[in-house]
């Protein structure tokens, strides 16, 4: 696995992706000190930025200066990006008490503290920098040291300008949130300087411990060559609360150990690459792997909409080739959270109209699209009804969806899933009776539009006998449970319609949901029926038609007193699916009506919700 990663990470290096620019623009604040005189600073906004901001001696658009200097403006968070479980600086240039970066020649602004900023510029750039004398040259340490008066005057300049545009941009109502992000380059001479420090200072630091406890003579397991091996200071198993993958058979148990330059490259593929996506498949075939930089270039070229979607997009253009695809998937989460794991027999296509992708999609809808951002770690939702069916659901669906367990998800558990969005859905509904009944509604009509897509790409017939049910106006009786159930809901609707409420929501259905007798269910219709009755017109021929094909059915197959088999018999899931679709609908009597045009006692539905479903 390892040496897979890191002959992709060599051949996106040779390739030029690692050096092509893919970040997202981002509005920072340059302090540029010149190396031969520090105290001719002058400051670099991007110019979109310098147009809103006060006029500044000192100041420049981002166009202004070089191409060379420009590239590196634009990457100094690449060029001072610590190592993962390093996020807090502790073990950076000088630590905590001076400047925490990885590169002597770029840092952030520091935070305010015990210190002022021309103290803690005096803490680094000191005689003591003689430790990176094998990385720079003595001749470049020197004029990088900054006399009292240096460090004073660069520190009252640069708070002086930022104090004059903030409060420029406060009177103006103006955003000053760049200024946070405020960055100290030392401008050199040759600027693969800045690179060439970041990586040889990263070489140091590449192993997990440097202190020699897992330091040792042998041979690196990934290109062979003889040195000093150790465990990667990332993809590790030293930490119980990181996944990894350990080396099976080993008499330690540690992963397998390997050289500076390897794991060097491994923290190159993690910064440069899998800390910019969040799932990636490296594919098996190495055949496979040429193209597979092409199509991230494409992605990457596409803007970051494109690249949201970078995992189904690569497979998406592999799939047409391979119907089959072994592939690591590697994860990238929070900080230097990494899972890799190994994938095979993956198949895009699910069947011959929905690809895996078409699935989750329809899955992620039924959590009101929010499934897909937290497959991982805890939510930061605050519907917890709607975080509670995530945490429940979340690894069988991810499972099905990217290591390929299609077993993980079958016809039930999709109505396992649909149950509990539906039932979600409607508590929220009697929670807060001052809804809107439109937007309730809706809310509903899309759970159940992707439910029947689902239900039918699982080999269900849902779809199928909901369309049936077209010609229920026409029938001289119910035929089957399913047919039962949407027509009471769909009289549970009209009944309801019939309240003189100024606005009408769906609260009152909620209680209906957890309804398991049949008996039950038909008494609290009954009940509704007892107390609208008054609203009905005695002649309205839909209503009291649909009413007698219930009765008719529930005396002859439900009621205990004449069905003495089935009078025990719960509502099933499906079952309530047609309750419910039934009620929502709101098409069926709509329908009745317009069949009986120009007939005697046609019922009327001015009063009801039902007409403009």
């Amino acid at each position: 696995m390892f040496k897979q990663m890191v002959q992709f990470s060599k051949q996106l290096q040779e390739s030029g992706f690692y050096d092509s620019s893919f970040e997202d623009s981002k509005q920072f604040f340059y302090v540029v000190m010149p190396l031969e005189d520090k105290t001719k600073l002058y400051f670099v906004v991007d110019d979109e930025l310098y147009e809103n901001l006060p006029p500044i001696d000192s100041m420049k658009k981002m166009s202004e200066v070089s191409d060379d200097l420009r590239k590196v403006l634009r990457n100094v968070e690449e060029l001072t990006r610590k190592l993962p479980g390093d996020e807090m600086g502790n073990k950076s240039i000088m630590g905590n008490k001076g400047v925490n970066s990885y590169n002597l020649f770029i840092f952030q602004l520091p935070k305010e503290g015990k210190k002022s900023l021309e103290e803690k510029l005096q803490v680094v750039y000191k005689e003591k920098r003689l430790e990176f004398l094998n990385i720079v040259d003595e001749k470049i340490l020197d004029k990088l040291v900054l006399e009292d008066s240096e460090a004073k005057f660069i520190a009252d300049k640069v708070k002086g300008t930022i104090a004059t545009i903030e409060a420029d941009m406060k009177a103006k109502k103006k955003s000053t949130n760049f200024l946070k992000n405020t960055y100290f380059v030392f401008e050199l001479p040759d600027t693969s300087l800045y690179e060439n420090f970041y990586y040889a200072y990263l070489r140091n630091k590449v192993f997990l411990d440097e202190s020699g406890k897992f330091v040792r003579d042998g041979t690196c397991s990934i290109c062979g060559k003889e040195d000093k091996v150790s465990i990667p200071v990332i993809f590790h198993n030293m930490n119980s609360k990181k996944l990894f993958i350990s080396h099976i058979g080993r008499k330690e148990s540690l992963n397998t150990l390997i050289c500076r330059d390897c794991s060097l490259e491994l923290v190159k593929f993690y910064q440069k690459f899998l800390r910019k996506i969040n799932i990636f498949p490296l594919f098996i075939d190495e055949d496979l792997e040429d193209e597979e930089i092409d199509i991230l270039r494409n992605i990457f070229e596409g803007g970051p909409e494109l690249r949201k979607n970078t995992f189904r997009e690569i497979l998406k253009n592999v799939a047409s080739q391979r119907d089959v695809l072994d592939f690591y998937l590697i994860i990238s989460g929070r900080q230097d959270f990494v899972f890799v794991d190994y994938v095979s027999n993956f198949r895009y296509n699910f069947s011959e109209d929905a690809t895996i992708f078409d699935i989750e999609d329809e899955l992620n809808t039924l959590f009101e699209d929010k499934l897909k951002f937290n497959y991982f770690g805890s939510s930061t939702l605050k519907d917890e009804r709607l975080v509670s069916n995530i945490y429940k659901y979340r690894e069988l669906i991810f499972d099905f969806v990217y290591r390929a367990k299609i077993e993980n998800i079958n016809k039930d558990v999709i109505d396992n899933i649909f149950y509990d969005s539906l039932a979600k859905k409607l508590r929220e509904f009697y929670d807060d009776k001052s809804g809107d009944g439109n937007k309730e509604q809706f809310a509903v009509i899309r759970l159940f539009d992707s439910y029947k897509k689902l239900n039918k790409h699982f080999g269900g017939d849902y779809m199928d006998k909901v369309e049936s049910l077209d010609d229920l106006w026409n029938r001289e009786k119910l035929e089957n449970s399913y047919e039962y159930y949407y027509l009471l809901g769909q009289i549970t609707r009209y009944l309801l319609s019939q309240s003189q409420s100024g606005s009408k929501t769906h609260a009152l259905v909620e209680p209906f949901m957890n309804v398991s007798s049949p008996v039950v269910m038909m008494d609290r219709v009954f009940d509704l029926f007892n107390k609208y009755k008054h609203n009905i017109d005695i002649d309205d021929a839909g209503f009291n038609k649909a009413f007698l094909l219930v009765l008719n059915y529930f005396n002859t197959m439900i009621s205990p007193e004449n069905v003495t088999d089935n009078s025990n018999k719960a509502i099933q899931k499906n079952e309530k699916f047609f309750f419910f679709e039934g009620y929502f609908s709101g098409k069926l009597f709509s329908r009745w009506y317009k069949k009986m045009e120009g007939t005697e006692n046609v019922g009327k539905l001015e009063n009801s919700t039902v007409e403009n479903s």
